[in-house]
């Protein structure tokens, strides 16, 4: 098969037999980080032009301890969303009791206050998190996250649930996850859906 860049029926129905050929509403691999000591994890290629919706798969490991996970858009690879620009949305935690709270904050909570350490068991904070209408600048960025963690105490583990906006419509480039204290060590994969 040549590649001119324009595929007849053909060459389609070749790519799909092979597994080779995207159908709408899967999962395709844009990026993987592997991460050792940072206090960041950035994702700057985030193809929001070519992508509806976004996925982040991410673990998280040998950190600070007590710290939560947060996230913020960015406009660039260098520029994001912070302190003068808050971000709203509820969140459920839980750990036995379960507890609702609603904020306006700084960042995207990701994760809630628990211990990142070293841990023979595995990850310290893993989970998975969907980004929403990025390359739209007439839309409002959107996120859910869903999360597992070892609790505070260290005897318990704690599942936390959010979503959350950002409250300006403006195209996204960028995402960044990260530690509010100290430094961070883990995996995190970004994926692009596209359904149009």
């Amino acid at each position: 098969m040549a590649n001119t860049g324009v595929f007849n029926i053909d060459d389609i129905n070749f790519l799909k037999d092979n597994q080779q050929y995207p159908e709408l509403g899967q999962l395709q691999l844009i990026e993987t980080q592997t991460f050792s000591s940072v206090s960041a994890v950035v994702f700057a290629n985030m193809q929001e032009s070519t992508y509806d919706t976004h996925f982040i798969t991410y673990y998280f490991e040998n950190g600070s301890h007590d710290v939560g996970i947060f996230a913020r858009f960015g406009t660039d690879s260098s520029t994001f969303r912070d302190s003068n620009n808050h971000y709203a949305g509820p969140r459920i935690e839980g750990n036995g009791n379960g507890n609702y709270a609603s904020t306006s904050m700084w960042g995207i909570n990701i994760c809630n206050l628990g211990s990142m350490q070293s841990d023979y068991d595995g990850p310290a904070f893993s989970g998975y998190i969907y980004l929403y209408d990025l390359g739209n600048p007439s839309r409002y960025s959107m996120v859910t996250s869903h999360s597992a963690y070892t609790g505070r105490s260290n005897i318990h583990s704690t599942t936390y649930y959010g979503s959350g906006s950002y409250g300006t419509a403006e195209k996204h480039t960028a995402f960044r996850l990260f530690p509010n204290t100290g430094n961070c060590s883990g995996k995190a994969s970004l994926y692009g859906i596209r359904f149009g």
